[in-house]
């Protein structure tokens, strides 16, 4: 299931995007969507949740999703009109500081009035980690953003050997499915144990029915 076409409106200087809905179906194929709608005007989209109340893992991954995207293209995704939970959430992930953030859309309408044109943020999904090794245990410290990409298959190399591993996530405000997919494969293998989780990301693994895999430390 798609969102209904008339969700998206092309506006004199960007696409606004307001579902209705945004079940899981939808958020599943919003990506492809937001592509076509790309081919035929290119500009920022303001991504509006003005009918949305909550989010889930599911949505954050779409988001980062449409805004490599975008950033593909040196666009702009803008996300407006938050509810105190949607943006509880936004905060939390960290994704606050990733994403361009308004909580109504007339507050963008009014900065884009100010401003003539909206500047990018040319802001990258920054990961690092630290491995440290003593006893035959890895400690990883991780900070930033776990999509997946070249820095996480190196992580992923390094572990191969390794027969138990604790990962400190109290510095990720976001992890995306392959990276999850990626931890679970190390779990089948060795002892895998995650301190410091969010509660989004300990969601993440229970929507996926994967957290019995791994040992959760507070």
């Amino acid at each position: 299931m798609t969102i209904d076409p008339s969700a998206f409106q092309i506006k004199e200087n960007y696409t606004l995007l307001q579902p209705k809905t945004l079940g899981p179906e939808e958020i599943d194929y919003l990506p492809a969507q937001v592509k076509d709608v790309l081919v035929s005007k290119k500009q920022n989209i303001i991504f509006s949740l003005k009918y949305i109340d909550t989010i889930f893992s599911s949505h954050l991954t779409t988001f980062v999703q449409i805004y490599r995207l975008l950033q593909s293209f040196n666009l702009q995704l803008i996300i407006t009109d938050l509810s105190p939970a949607v943006l509880n959430v936004l905060q939390m992930t960290q994704l606050d500081s990733l994403l361009a953030l308004h909580l109504t859309l007339q507050d963008f309408e009014d900065s884009l009035a100010q401003e003539n044109k909206v500047e990018s943020k040319s802001k990258d999904l920054d990961f690092s980690y630290e491995i440290k090794e003593e006893g035959g245990k890895a400690s990883v410290i991780c900070e930033g953003y776990m999509a997946f990409g070249q820095k996480i298959r190196s992580l992923q190399k390094e572990l191969k050997d390794c027969s138990k591993i604790s990962f400190d996530l109290t510095k990720v405000g976001y992890m995306d499915t392959r990276v999850l997919i990626m931890l679970s494969s190390l779990a089948n293998q060795t002892e895998v144990e995650i301190v410091g989780a969010s509660n989004v990301i300990v969601e993440l693994f229970e929507q996926h029915r994967l957290k019995d895999k791994i040992i959760f430390i507070d």
